[in-house]
């Protein structure tokens, strides 16, 4: 029996040995360099690592990029440690404060070094990391805190010039996300709208897509009104001639019609482009009065399509010189052309 008792004994203080001696399981740092930080943080995971504090670093890359790690990619690591990332910051905008520090399910808790062991004496080094508050790549200190991890209000940047809008993004820790074009009557380059909208809470370093007001497709120049030297007779009709330069900047069809001071609209006409250019259309107004009378009005041009505009006012005035005894004044009717 005693000699039974001695065996046992051998037996469980070899298996403690052989248990305490075995080495823990090591993983290897993938490269992270170039990837957004949310797809560097799940790809830590993924291996079976953590995020262990990050830090900012003025660069051209997208905002969010990882520039750094430490420990570098091949490094080895205990399951459960964490991994630092230098991640890319725009020129001028705040440092982002450190996310708080995560841990894997099995690993030693309350360890905030890339690779000691929660039983090991301080000064001790495993693996490739060189303490539990290293110096990130690139200089400049920082300390892990567990801080939330930061986040942006998107500002209101609605009817600003694009430019001042990206500049007000990258101001507020965000990046400018796809530009994208929409047809208004907004000055061209005017922002038109934002997404996400302002006000919401998002990452910091997240990306705002904008919309912003395209150079119209039709636009309008030269407009003028001119007397008719045909019908220059206030006893027998004074015309007027209206004309008016219609521009585009891609094949279209534009529609078009008159407008006139007395509210009468012409009919709906349109004129194809095959090509970018400029054509002028025209349309007349003929009326009558006696001597001494004063004929005024205006008409103009609305675009119908591709877009909505109006042009402006094209006005005429003309004194009648005639006497014509018991003449009365009469506008002759009709639409404008």
């Amino acid at each position: 029996m005693a000699g039974t008792g001695i065996i046992a004994a051998a037996i469980v203080v070899v298996v403690y040995f052989v248990m305490r001696d075995d080495p823990p399981s090591q993983v290897e740092v993938p490269d992270l360099v170039g990837l957004p930080r949310e797809a560097a943080e799940a790809e830590l995971t993924e291996r079976g690592l953590r995020l262990r504090t990050t830090f900012d670093q003025v660069s051209d890359q997208p905002v969010g990029t990882v520039l750094h790690t430490d420990p570098p990619a091949g490094g080895k690591l205990d399951r459960g440690r964490g991994v630092t990332l230098v991640v890319a910051r725009a020129p001028g905008a705040a440092a982002a404060p450190p996310p708080s520090e995560t841990t894997l399910p099995g690993s030693p808790g309350g360890d905030l070094g890339g690779g000691y062991g929660a039983d090991q004496p301080p000064g001790v080094e495993q693996g490739p990391s060189a303490g539990p508050d290293p110096t990130p790549p690139g200089g400049g200190g920082g300390t892990v805190t567990d801080a939330p991890e930061p986040r942006s209000q998107v500002p209101a940047v609605v009817g600003l010039d694009l430019e001042d809008a990206k500049r007000t993004l990258v101001r507020d820790g965000l990046a400018v996300g796809k530009v994208a074009q929409q047809e208004s009557e907004e000055p061209a380059g005017t922002v038109l709208g934002s997404s996400p909208p302002a006000g919401s809470v998002v990452n910091g370093g997240s990306s705002v897509a904008l919309v912003v007001a395209a150079s119209p497709p039709v636009f309008l120049g030269v407009g003028r009104a001119d007397p008719n030297p045909a019908y220059s007779s206030c006893a027998t009709g004074y015309e007027t001639v209206f004309s008016q330069q219609i521009s585009v900047t891609r094949p279209t069809r534009v529609v078009y019609q008159w407008l006139r001071s007395d509210g009468a609209s012409g009919p709906v006409h349109y004129i194809d482009f095959p090509a970018p250019g400029t054509k002028t259309v025209t349309t007349t107004w003929l009326r009558t009065g006696d001597g001494g009378t004063r004929l005024t009005g205006w008409e103009r041009v609305r675009i119908l399509g591709p877009t909505g505009i109006t042009g402006a006012q094209l006005d005429f005035s003309h004194t009648c010189v005639e006497v014509t005894p018991g003449f009365t004044p009469t506008v002759i009717p009709g639409e404008p052309g």
